[in-house]
């Protein structure tokens, strides 16, 4: 399968699996009777529609990270993607707010299209857009821009949602001309938004964000703009508040809790990684260490029928006999760390993967990159499930033979239904097909956007582009 689909990040720690409570494939952990034949479980949610996007929407290879809702019922995505000169640009895509049924690419000559989209960036520099945020008719991309000096610098962007108008750019750098990018934005109750990141990073330090890399070192840095500030015509010169923490680096990603401030997973040392609570302008209240985790991608905050329960962090680990697995951990209100699991090896599928067992967990790669709550404590993960790399095992061995005819060397979407305590409840696995054809795409689900009417739409990236799948309701 094509590279795209997985970056370089921080080395992945191995250890002994039993420090986190126990590896559980989907085969032993689903509640419900699975369903071989289909690859995914009797009670997974079905799927509205799986649309996807080529190249010509967004720039060479463009590589999709992060998405939201929008106010008037369509989606708008963002990623990287490279220009002519092998640099990296930025790009948002809307689709919708008529949306598609079924299995439909959505090219400018289909009967089904993207809305409209937009690239920034200058040739040969790097530019990206890691996160997005919707509020009223604007939508707000943040990520990373190059400055004339060569500096990497904290980029936010307005956009008018229905006809994707850039109506202003800001970009924020460092007195200490150190580097600097956002890689999560939320909004909040009071029309506000919470920007996350890091500064102060040494020159080139980014290397990349999400799932195709992460900053080196640096200084975890959260913002805060008002909804005066963001309705304006003018971009804002600085936030309402900042806050610094110094022995961070970059904010992962952060979260909002209504009137009770909000959290944040940041890295710290290669496969260490913090969750740290704060106050409403940003003060920390506690923080927990998430050692022997492996590397930690997304944070949600849990709710059972509109009461606070905890945070999840999902992420993935490396095993110690080889693989990786989807690793999600549960902390109580307080920090405390209730449970720590890993999920993986899905079976069944069709076409190429029709009868599939769990395969060999030391071949296969399980990387967890999103995660958004469910009303009743639990929550919905999206994760990429695939096999890479099997020319590194010796020439003529078992293992490299076994590795290059499993069918998993292409990658699938996997998405996952975790309970409160950490039960497996369903799983399925998805490939994009063109029509008439049996023989799927790579794709890998990158992350996971919670929509008004209750359900889950995912981001996904294709070995040849974009593509979007919306699941149908989740039953109890």
């Amino acid at each position: 399968m094509s590279n795209r689909l997985r970056y370089n990040h921080f080395p992945i720690h191995v250890f002994p699996i039993s420090l986190i409570g126990g590896l559980c494939t989907l085969s032993a952990c689903d509640t419900s009777e699975k369903s071989t034949e289909d690859g995914y479980s009797d009670n997974a949610p079905d799927v509205s529609f799986y649309a996807a996007m080529g190249e010509e929407c967004c720039g060479e290879d463009p590589h999709p990270v992060h998405g939201v809702e929008t106010t008037d019922g369509g989606f708008v995505l963002c990623g990287k993607s490279i220009d002519e000169s092998g640099g990296r640009d930025g790009f948002i895509v809307k689709i919708g707010s008529s949306l598609p049924t079924g299995m439909v690419y959505l090219g400018e000559d289909s009967d089904h299209s993207y809305s409209w989209s937009q690239t920034f960036g200058s040739a040969g520099t790097n530019e990206v857009a890691n996160a997005v945020a919707s509020l009223s008719d604007a939508v707000f991309v943040v990520g990373m821009a190059t400055s004339n000096s060569g500096q990497s610098q904290r980029l936010m962007n307005k956009y008018d949602s229905l006809t994707g108008t850039l109506i202003w750019s800001q970009t924020f750098s460092e007195s200490t001309d150190g580097d600097s990018a956002f890689e999560s934005v939320v909004t909040t109750s009071d029309g506000g938004l919470i920007l996350a990141g890091y500064t102060n990073g040494e020159e080139g330090s980014a290397e990349g964000f999400k799932s195709y890399g992460n900053p080196i070192g640096g200084e975890a840095n959260v913002m805060y703009f008002s909804s005066e500030q963001l309705q304006s015509s003018s971009p804002p010169t600085g936030p309402t508040w900042e806050q610094q923490y110094e022995d961070l680096g970059s904010v992962r990603s952060i979260r909002v809790m209504e009137d009770m401030g909000y959290v944040f997973v940041a890295s710290k040392i290669e496969s260490l990684y913090e969750v740290v609570r704060i106050d409403m302008v940003g003060v920390e209240l506690w923080r927990t260490a998430l050692t022997d985790y492996g590397e930690a991608t997304d944070i949600a905050v849990l709710e059972d029928n509109g009461e606070y329960t905890g945070f999840s962090v999902v992420g993935h680990v490396g095993l110690s006999d080889g693989g990786i697995d989807g690793s999600v951990s549960k902390l109580n209100l307080e920090g405390g760390i209730e449970w720590m699991r890993t999920y993986g090896d899905p079976i069944g599928g069709v076409h190429e993967f029709a009868g599939l067992d769990s395969g060999n967990p030391r071949l296969i790669f399980d990387e967890c990159w999103g995660v958004q709550p469910t009303n009743d404590g639990g929550m919905v993960v999206a994760c990429g499930t695939g096999i890479e790399g099997c020319d590194e095992y010796g020439l003529g061995s078992g293992l490299r033979s076994e590795c290059r005819s499993d069918p998993r060397t292409k990658w699938r979407s996997l998405i996952l239904g975790i309970d409160a305590l950490g039960e497996q409840v369903w799983h399925r696995t998805d490939s994009y097909y063109f029509d008439e054809e049996t023989e799927a795409a790579a794709s890998a689900s990158e992350y996971m956007i919670a929509t008004s009417n209750g359900t889950f739409a995912s981001v996904i990236d294709q070995d040849f582009g974009i593509g979007l799948l919306q699941l149908e309701e989740i039953l109890d």
